[in-house]
């Protein structure tokens, strides 16, 4: 939470209790389950370390131990994570992409992943920045994708807070891939995930995934037209193996 979103919500409450206690006790409770599930996890106990909805779809196809991910769109690396449970129980490792000044609170519930902080662009991109519109969970490049001023609104309503605009820096994911494998030549890629929030394509159109030739990749995807751009760019090197949660694909390359 931003200081902004927690002191708008410091204000409701003192000045409107009623109506600022609906929004100050879920962010309570999400501290409290924090720490039960830190301290769960302590003993061993793996009951609340799933935080993905379609962990256990996932793990029928990436259920190996010591594999490694690229994740794009990390946003806090503990919270409704496909990967957290990978690196948390099975020793997976990787790269997380995260945007958002989230990363830095990333970096430290993600002890075994490198975390670039920057916005992926295609490959072309004109400019160092990129204009994010800042909702969270929700955030989503500004103008990126159709009717975003609509998404960050009902992002607003659904989390409860103000979405911000912010500078980031432009990279694409090749060239995130190269910097990471320059030090690590060794490295197969056994799971690329792209969460991006309708921005999936343009990241593909900035890494040749023919030169690391991810294993598995899981892409979120909204529409029939966007399903079909993401499978033409991905081609016939990949198959459509799972539907991984409610809007999640999952492919495996097969060339």
């Amino acid at each position: 939470m931003s200081k902004k979103n927690f002191y708008s919500r410091l204000k409701l409450l003192i000045f409107n209790p009623k109506e600022g206690l609906k929004k100050v006790i879920p962010y309570i409770e999400s501290k409290v389950a924090r720490h039960e599930r830190n301290f769960l996890e302590f003993l061993g106990d793996k009951r609340y370390s799933k935080p993905y909805n379609g962990t256990d779809e996932l793990l029928k196809y990436v259920g190996k131990r010591g594999g490694f991910f690229v994740e794009c769109g990390g946003n806090d690396g503990y919270f409704q994570d496909p990967t957290y449970y990978l690196e948390k129980f099975l020793g997976w490792s990787g790269i997380i992409v995260e945007p958002l000044t989230i990363a830095k609170l990333c970096e430290k519930n993600r002890k075994k992943s490198k975390v670039y902080n920057c916005a992926l662009v295609p490959f072309g991109f004109k400019g160092n920045t990129v204009t994010l519109v800042d909702c969270n969970a929700m955030s989503v490049v500004k103008g990126g994708v159709e009717n975003y001023e609509e998404w960050v609104k009902a992002g607003e309503k659904a989390q409860k807070i103000e979405a911000d605009e912010i500078e980031v820096p432009a990279r694409n994911l090749q060239d995130v891939l190269d910097d990471f494998f320059s030090i690590s030549p060794t490295r197969q890629v056994d799971l690329l995930v792209l969460d991006v929030e309708g921005y999936e394509a343009s990241v593909l159109r900035g890494v040749d995934l023919e030169k690391y030739k991810p294993t598995y990749v899981l892409v979120e995807i909204h529409t029939s037209e966007r399903r079909k751009e993401i499978e033409s760019m991905l081609g016939t090197s990949y198959k459509f193996l799972s539907t991984i949660s409610h809007a999640d694909y999952l492919y495996r390359y097969v060339k």
